[in-house]
């Protein structure tokens, strides 16, 4: 049996107003906390090319079924 990783992302976009010199890095952390305050769970897709052979070395999640 051999191992395969899917990598998944999330698709999701948040709009954040910030004042025009403020860094990108606090639109992020707004939109971070605003996702958490709303326990808001995006929709999951695979990423192009996420499917790719895994190392024997790595746990499976499926292994001991």
């Amino acid at each position: 049996m051999k191992k395969v990783r899917c990598d998944f992302c999330a698709q999701l976009s948040v709009v954040v107003a910030i004042p025009d010199d403020a860094e990108d890095d606090s639109a992020v952390e707004i939109a971070e906390e605003y996702l958490k305050r709303r326990s808001v769970k995006p929709q999951w897709e695979l990423e192009d090319g996420g499917v790719s052979d895994a190392d024997d070395t790595e746990v499976a999640i499926n292994e001991n079924e």
